[in-house]
């Protein structure tokens, strides 16, 4: 059975263990990276299906990762990860496909990721896809 590919990013790395932690259990985590620009790099690289990536990062923020990544023709889901949800709806405005508080990260990163990936092709698409890039 296919399991969905995420790439994760954020600057703390206790978070990004815990981050790791939460989301191997379900999918198949590709990569967890420190900043925006090794995100970018990564997700050229690996082709992941889903990112989930801090707000706040060095080098480069998750949005302004989002936007490089759409800029360069790549349209993979975000779900956007902040201490602060001040600014959800903005960065849902601006294209993430979700956003989840770190304060409710255990109960609600897995629900987030699992949305975002039942709006996108079935997951025999994203496999075939994947198999193609290979």
């Amino acid at each position: 059975m296919y399991k969905l590919r995420v790439l994760i990013a954020d600057d703390h790395e206790a978070m990004r263990r815990l981050l790791v932690t939460i989301l191997s259990a379900q999918f198949t985590v590709v990569s967890a990276v420190p900043d925006g620009k090794s995100l970018v790099e990564a997700a050229l690289a690996l082709a992941p299906d889903v990112i989930v990536s801090d707000v706040s990062m060095p080098q480069m923020n998750g949005l302004q990762s989002m936007k490089e990544l759409r800029a360069k023709g790549h349209d993979i889901p975000f779900v956007l990860v902040s201490i602060d949800s001040r600014g959800s709806e903005e960065f849902i405005r601006q294209g993430a496909a979700a956003f989840v508080d770190k304060m409710d990260i255990q109960d609600e990163l897995l629900f987030a990721v699992r949305s975002v990936s039942k709006n996108m092709a079935s997951l025999s698409q994203i496999a075939d896809r994947q198999v193609k890039a290979a």
